[in-house]
């Protein structure tokens, strides 16, 4: 960078300059003004590119619009947030988009129906329509409030959680009840184990009676 004179009367000339520049931009910022026509266009594709339709009231004087993007609500903070730390993460030379997406993920570049589906549609498998006006329809406000129920007003029995927690409820149950049944068939398994065995006895000594009896009959 070029170094300037401090002196009053170079600062006082280059401030002259400065605004004469200025204002040549301002007169010749519309099609119909006279001068640098291609200064003129680039501005206004920098401006389409940028901030279009970022005014709460658009007007034919796009120029003259109040844009949201005002004050600490830049573009930037909008992205990145209220510091410089998060934008500079990104300066890796993979940019945001591989910030959201896997660096192998190639469906966000297509065209055709194929690749019309919006985020929401490929994070929940519906329409706007569909499961996020169900989510609001019960008072959540976000997925985490969807997923972890971390308000009070959420209607029971709506959430990722709930559901896990029924489950869990009824494996539990089916664990109790299969449990109960296991120890009812080993009581009467024992039961007939015993009695199997009683009778069996019973019998040998039968057996062993008449084996008896016979051999004081003579008979072998």
């Amino acid at each position: 960078m070029v170094e300037m004179s401090a002196t009053p009367a170079s600062i006082a000339a280059r401030y002259s300059v400065t605004e004469q520049a200025v204002q040549w931009l301002l007169d010749n910022r519309g099609s119909g003004g006279e001068g640098d026509g291609e200064t003129a266009e680039l501005l206004k594709e920098l401006y389409k590119a940028m901030v279009l339709n970022a005014s709460d009231h658009p007007t034919d004087a796009p120029w003259e619009d109040a844009l949201v993007y005002t004050g600490d609500f830049s573009l930037h903070v909008t992205l990145f947030g209220l510091d410089t730390s998060h934008a500079k993460v990104c300066q890796d030379g993979k940019g945001f988009y591989s910030r959201v997406f896997s660096d192998s993920e190639t469906r966000w570049a297509g065209t055709g129906s194929y690749y019309a589906s919006s985020l929401a549609n490929d994070v929940f498998g519906e329409s706007n329509t569909g499961y996020l006006d169900r989510v609001r329809s019960q008072n959540m406000r976000s997925l985490a409030q969807a997923v972890f129920k971390t308000s009070a007003n959420i209607a029971s029995g709506k959430t990722i959680i709930d559901r896990i927690a029924t489950v869990q409820t009824a494996v539990d149950d089916l664990a109790d009840n299969a449990e109960t049944a296991i120890n009812a068939l080993t009581t009467s398994l024992n039961a007939y184990k015993t009695s199997n065995n009683s009778a069996i006895n019973e019998l040998a000594g039968r057996i062993s009676a008449l084996e008896q009896r016979l051999t004081n009959a003579g008979i072998p």
